[in-house]
């Protein structure tokens, strides 16, 4: 496990895309690959940058065999990633980083138009990306969907606050687990499992979380966190989809029994 390099927020988000363009949620919301894609990347990348890179792990190693019999030429990839939103910040300081969050979930946004459609991102197709971005977003259907993912997340997060403050969460130091995704090919082998497992026993270490806390828009995931020990606290179905809030307590705290999950 490694912490998250400002270098590799890149290959990160572009690996956040490929594991969730499929998402059933995104799907419903942005219909159009190009665009759901763009989003994808923006929303995360921008995230990372003003949020929870320091509290972002990734996994790195060689893809095929052939890659790790000749490593001394080859550079390792990210096969794996986790990331943490910490809590507790100040009002002041947590809506400064939404601001900063917003400006560069734009400035990503472009950055992932050019590179959908010229494969390369310069002075030149940034500019371009910007004029065409604009054009096609701002049309009727688009607008419509950018409107009805607004509602629906201002929907996801009343419905979290919810259920938190119903099982006694509210006034807990928490963290958010907002993204944790591997590489299509290397699902299914565990690194998951091992990246959230040794992240959270760092933040444990610290003895100041009492837990931590997800929202989940594939019902696929669902026994991949709870086998991690995250347990259901709440559902809610938005646009047909279901969406389901789970919390974790701390280990420490767990054995400790200073509160259970009531």
């Amino acid at each position: 496990m490694e912490s998250l390099r400002y270098e590799d927020i890149h290959e990160v988000a572009e690996l956040i895309v490929a594991a969730f363009e499929e998402d059933p949620v995104f799907k419903a919301s942005f219909p159009d690959l190009c665009q759901r894609r763009c989003i994808l990347y923006s929303s995360f990348a921008s995230e990372m940058l003003a949020f929870s890179g320091s509290s972002t792990r990734v996994i790195k190693g060689y893809v095929n065999d052939e890659e790790n019999r000749n490593h001394c030429n080859s550079q390792k990839r990210i096969l794996s990633v986790a990331s943490f939103r910490e809590e507790g910040r100040t009002n002041v300081m947590h809506c400064m980083r939404v601001i900063v969050a917003g400006i560069l979930q734009w400035s990503c946004f472009f950055v992932k138009y050019a590179l959908e459609h010229f494969g390369v991102c310069n002075p030149l197709t940034y500019a371009y990306g910007i004029i065409h971005a604009f054009i096609s977003l701002f049309t009727v259907k688009c607008t419509y969907y950018l409107f009805l993912y607004g509602i629906n997340s201002i929907r996801s997060t009343l419905a979290e606050t919810s259920f938190l403050k119903e099982k006694n969460w509210t006034m807990k130091k928490k963290k958010n687990l907002t993204i944790i995704c591997t590489a299509p090919e290397f699902q299914g082998k565990g690194l998951g499992s091992q990246l959230l497992k040794e992240i959270i026993n760092e933040l444990d270490g610290k003895q100041y979380y009492d837990g931590y806390y997800l929202e989940s828009s594939n019902p696929r995931n669902i026994p991949f966190y709870e086998r991690n020990n995250f347990v259901k606290i709440g559902e809610i179905t938005i646009q047909g989809q279901l969406i389901t809030f789970m919390v974790r307590e701390a280990n420490y705290k767990v054995q400790n029994k200073i509160f259970p999950l009531q």
